[in-house]
């Protein structure tokens, strides 16, 4: 099947560009950009017509828990990539922390199997930097890559051993991933190694990170970054130019402390939402493009585990079909970052970072591209998500701009808004 996107606004951040034309896709992949020639598969193609709309590569989420296997009954990969297709997401990166973990060959090809079966969109499996997360023994990093593994992480279990992260950092460098270090506390962490303010050991532990990359080129990402001392290392690292990117969330760039109310756990998350003057430094670290990336950080959860209170409900908060209209409303539409900028950060940084063939407009590309209309106005009202959870901390806001189109490899995932399902296979 051929498609003709006809009279949109193309941006593609990994090309510059942004203006009025059409795209052809064919046979899985992008055939035109700009202007059409005249093909037999443009004139066999379906036209869609897309005036006022923008035309850009699909989003890549670089973090995303998909829970299954072993925590079906907080999400699926059929209900949280459903979800991501909702929100204009081609492309999500699953974090290794099911049950069991993600950190032997194996189990990146059981991943890998279950996505094919019934995802909607792509799914890249991260896996385990250490076995069972636990911390203590490196898992096989190029055995992880030659299964398919997209990137090392330990997900919200941070190694604290600094030999056990130097020596896991240089193994990844051999296997030629990417490590997404979680510089953050979890309950396990915190009893073996306290911290004096609780969750507070981010910058930190940023620090250490950057410490132990010395003499070593890994590709080290900072996932969820929360707190002004850690951009600061960032910037600092960048300027020596030390091979080191970051992710932010939306949560952690638009929502502080102030803003929770009493005893809502859709605010519960890990690193939790900070101080006003934190969230100042996010956001001002994601305009100057000190921090390379938005990601959602997908963390859904079952709503009897988050009604049980504040000090038991888990951390976490869901996110795949909120972050582009919230990313647009907050710094698009309010004039904070230009469009081209803020989809940089979802489509070409991402697909840089991890080394991925998608995330741009360009002849003989895969063909993950969204429609997006900028001015339709919505209320977030998680009753109606296709993810199972409805954990969001943006429920009620009203918002400006919506994903309304969605191809991935070619197959047309979202029309007019709505999600489509297909047979096991098709899309990936």
């Amino acid at each position: 099947m051929s498609y003709l996107i006809r009279g949109g606004r193309l941006v593609d951040p990994a090309t510059g560009l942004d203006a009025p034309g059409d795209l052809l896709i064919a046979d899985g992949e992008i055939a035109a950009v700009g202007e059409v020639p005249r093909t037999r598969a443009a004139a066999e193609a379906e036209v869609i017509a897309a005036e006022g709309l923008v035309v850009c590569p699909g989003l890549i989420d670089m973090h995303v828990h998909l829970r299954e296997p072993g925590f079906e009954h907080k999400e699926t990969i059929a209900s949280g990539t459903a979800a991501a297709a909702a929100g204009g997401f081609a492309a999500v990166c699953a974090e290794p922390n099911t049950n069991p973990p993600v950190d032997a060959p194996e189990r990146v090809v059981d991943a890998l199997a279950r996505a094919g079966r019934s995802a909607l969109v792509r799914v890249h499996p991260k896996a385990c930097l250490t076995v069972g997360q636990k911390g203590e023994h490196l898992s096989q990093a190029r055995a992880l890559a030659a299964a398919g593994a997209i990137a090392l992480s330990d997900d919200g279990e941070p190694v604290l051993d600094d030999d056990v992260m130097r020596e896991g950092l240089r193994r990844a460098e051999q296997a030629r991933l990417p490590v997404t270090t979680h510089c953050e506390e979890s309950p396990a962490s915190r009893a073996v190694k306290p911290w004096p303010q609780p969750y507070a050991a981010e910058a930190d532990r940023v620090r250490r990170d950057l410490g132990l990359m010395e003499g070593l080129s890994t590709r080290l990402h900072f996932s969820h970054l929360s707190m002004q001392q850690s951009v600061a290392a960032l910037a600092q690292a960048k300027a020596e130019r030390l091979p080191v990117t970051a992710e932010a969330t939306p949560h952690h760039c638009l929502l502080s402390a102030d803003d929770i109310p009493d005893g809502d756990t859709s605010f519960k998350v890990n690193p939790p939402v900070r101080s006003a003057r934190d969230v100042k430094a996010i956001a001002g670290a994601l305009i100057e493009g000190v921090i390379d990336v938005i990601a959602s950080d997908h963390a859904p959860h079952a709503a009897l585990e988050k009604a049980q209170g504040w000090d038991q409900a888990p951390f976490g908060v869901i996110g795949l079909e909120t972050t582009l209209a919230v990313m647009l409303t907050e710094f698009v539409h309010s004039g904070r970052v230009t469009l081209i900028d803020l989809l940089a950060k979802l489509t070409c940084n991402p697909a840089r970072i991890l080394g991925l063939p998608t995330g741009r407009l360009m002849v003989r590309a895969p063909a993950d591209v969204m429609l997006i209309d900028p001015d339709r106005e919505w209320v977030i009202d998680p009753r109606g998500f296709k993810s199972q959870a409805r954990n969001c901390p943006f429920a009620g806001r009203r918002v400006r701009g919506r994903a309304v189109g969605l191809f991935v490899g070619g197959h047309a995932v979202v029309r007019d808004g709505e999600v489509r399902y297909f047979a096991a296979g098709q899309v990936m």
